[in-house]
């Protein structure tokens, strides 16, 4: 591996423990080369490798499954997903877990647009996304004055990256959409809306429901992406109005709740679907550092 050498010296010198009894991480896993090079040398030790779960898609999405931290992990801790195999420990959100958002239940309404994909599929995801714009388009023209005049457009940081001049689109479209560009903490947008929209299948949605903050998905392709195995869970959400498949659809229903949204958000029916639904992928914890240290001290 290029650079291997260099990197060993580096961890080499690491002021790190030299006999862990175990190693717990849901971010390093990733891009972190120094923790990765560290973390197999004590595992290759008998040092224990725990992994917790790192946003959605997990035990949800058709490809690319399992993941390689999933395989690598002594257990993997997931946010509520139970399995057969011992190797998934359910727990709970840790995303979420002690933190405070708000919303205003009379402010505006933001709209979260999803990345492009990166130009490594077998598909052509600039036409998927020119698709996806266009649909976008379509869900706006479709609202009611008062929606439409409070609504603000959060672009996707990563857009930015790959200059898909994304804001002029909007503004060739409508000069008086509010665009924010995705460098504004997410809690000060939230804190300043009633409803959340979010347009495709994200961790955020999962964060929000843990929250119970009002909020509505917009998906493309229905549930294409989904294993066959939980697409009764997202149905669910489908026929109590939360998930949206098509622009008229998603519409219709901000029009018909704008006026009010916690008196629908907050009926009995609504409020069992998003708990039921938060038990397997986005499960709160009253006392997590307790459920924590219950798990890592029987190791």
């Amino acid at each position: 591996m290029e650079g291997f050498y260099e990197l060993k010296k580096i961890v080499d010198k690491l002021p790190w423990p030299k006999s862990p009894k175990f190693i717990f991480t849901s971010n390093n896993f990733n891009t972190d080369e120094v923790f990765k090079l560290w973390t197999a040398r004590k595992v290759e030790s008998g040092t224990k490798y725990y992994i917790g779960q790192h946003g959605n898609n997990y035990f949800t999405f058709r490809y690319d499954y399992p993941r390689p931290e999933e395989q690598t992990a002594d257990k993997f801790l997931t946010w509520g997903w139970k399995s057969e195999s011992s190797k998934y420990i359910p727990m709970f959100n840790f995303k979420t877990t002690g933190e405070k958002i708000s919303y205003n239940n009379k402010g505006g309404l933001l709209l979260i647009e999803k990345p492009q994909s990166a130009r490594v599929k077998t598909w052509d995801v600039h036409s998927e996304f020119h698709n996806y714009f266009e649909d976008q388009k379509k869900f706006i023209s479709e609202l009611t004055t008062e929606p439409k005049k409070k609504l603000t457009i959060r672009l996707s940081k990563l857009n930015s990256n790959i200059k898909l001049n994304e804001a002029s689109r909007w503004f060739d479209f409508d000069k008086s959409i509010k665009i924010d560009d995705g460098r504004t903490n997410i809690k000060n947008l939230i804190a300043e809306s009633r409803l959340i929209i979010h347009t495709y299948d994200t961790s955020g949605m999962l964060e929000n429901f843990s929250h119970n903050i009002p909020t509505l998905i917009f998906w493309q392709k229905g549930f294409d992406h989904l294993r066959e195995s939980v697409k009764s869970d997202y149905q669910n959400l489908v026929d109590n109005g939360i998930v949206h498949l098509s622009a008229q659809s998603i519409a219709n229903k901000v029009n018909e709740i704008w006026n009010d949204v916690d008196k629908w958000w907050f009926k009995q029916n609504i409020q069992n679907v998003r708990k039921n639904f938060c038990e397997n992928y986005s499960k709160n914890c009253k006392n997590p550092t307790k459920t924590l240290i219950s798990f890592f001290s029987k190791k």
